[in-house]
């Protein structure tokens, strides 16, 4: 399924009404766009719930801090942040 559209000189698009009906798209939803800088492919996603329930789970882990618990990773982030501030 596709469709076209072109860019305003806001930068805004329209997504095309066949999509908007796949994705039960309507006037005030939110929409996640994520881009893929290799393929220049952009996904659409319509948010439902909250955005920090949509967006929870896509921070990476740093990987020094990925064996730790969370406190455990606040507390090394904290000790390295400081550490490296000069007063």
């Amino acid at each position: 399924m596709s469709g076209v559209s072109t860019v305003t000189t806001k930068g805004q698009v329209t997504i095309p009404e066949i999509l908007r009906r796949y994705l039960n798209i309507s006037a005030g939803d939110k929409v996640y766009f994520e881009a893929d800088p290799d393929s220049q492919v952009v996904k659409v996603k319509k948010i439902t719930g909250s955005i920090v329930d949509q967006l929870a789970g896509s921070l990476q882990i740093p990987a020094q801090f990925s064996d730790m618990e969370p406190n455990e990773m606040i507390e090394a982030a904290k000790k390295e942040h400081f550490s490296s501030r000069k007063i």
